[in-house]
């Protein structure tokens, strides 16, 4: 097994990381256009859908 070399960051950073990319992301993510409170949208949705978009945007996220 290989030996992976782990980026360090401050959790701040990470926290403002997510931030963004969930607000650049809406769309790909699955928000529908006209939701106009994109935090109750993702609250509203099943734990079960919470996690597949919290894996998309984790997805998204690796990408950067």
């Amino acid at each position: 097994m290989k030996n992976k070399e782990y980026k360090t960051v401050e959790l701040e950073d990470l926290v403002t990381l997510t931030i963004l990319a969930f607000c650049e992301n809406l769309a790909e993510l699955g928000c529908p256009k006209d939701v106009q409170e994109s935090d109750m949208w993702f609250r509203n949705l099943s734990q079960k859908d919470q996690r597949k978009v919290s894996e998309k945007l984790l997805d998204i996220i690796e990408n950067y």
